[in-house]
């Protein structure tokens, strides 16, 4: 399967949220989720629909009491992108962004890389919550977590990997050794960030 990862990590709070980036194509100047995805359509791929799970990189996580916000805007964006044409609301606004058919939703991952310190410690209960809220009114589509730390269970999983070249070779055959009763893995994003003397992950500012 080729696929396409979009990213769209957007704080409610600081940005009004997805629901507002989807009528006003703001965050993107234009080129906005929809956009994405007709994009991915055109080129014959599936999207893995990434979204905000109430964790961002102050190391702030939303407190339990307030994660269903968040879980009711995930809903909301998905009732816009898959809303049958029968449904006049939510179809009509798909419409006036000039895309009258529903989109092929089939992936969605809750967050991005919440095995950093000190996400895991509150992902449990933002999975839970979302995993929960979402799967049931959204049956076929599977939800993909980025990390199996504090969770009990996950149908699949985005391992990311950025090492030095002697990782990629010791762990060539990892993923034969995964039972298949594991969850399933989605190898999202894997590079080699140095040589093997000289470990540096995620080289943000090394230009």
């Amino acid at each position: 399967m080729h696929s396409v990862i979009l990213e769209i990590n957007i704080n409610i709070g600081d940005d009004g949220g997805i629901y507002a980036e989807i009528i006003d194509n703001r965050a993107f100047q234009g080129f906005g989720l929809v956009e994405l995805l007709s994009f991915v359509e055109d080129i014959g791929s599936t999207p893995v629909l990434v979204v905000y799970a109430g964790y961002s990189l102050d190391r702030q996580a939303v407190s339990q009491d307030q994660i269903q916000i968040y879980v009711d805007e995930v809903v909301r964006e998905l009732d816009i992108l898959t809303a049958s044409a029968s449904d006049n609301k939510m179809d009509a606004l798909r419409a006036y962004l000039s895309c009258s058919e529903p989109f092929d939703i089939r992936y969605v991952e809750i967050g991005n890389e919440e095995f950093f310190n000190p996400s895991p410690s509150s992902y449990g209960y933002r999975w839970f919550a979302f995993h929960s809220g979402l799967s049931q009114k959204y049956p076929n589509i599977t939800f993909i977590a980025t990390t199996t730390q504090s969770i009990e269970t996950s149908p699949a999983v985005d391992d990311h990997n950025y090492e030095v070249p002697l990782f990629f070779i010791n762990n060539f055959c990892s993923y034969k050794k995964v039972p298949r009763s594991d969850p399933k893995v989605l190898a999202g994003e894997f590079s080699v960030t140095n040589d093997d003397d000289s470990k540096l992950n995620n080289p943000f500012d090394s230009g």
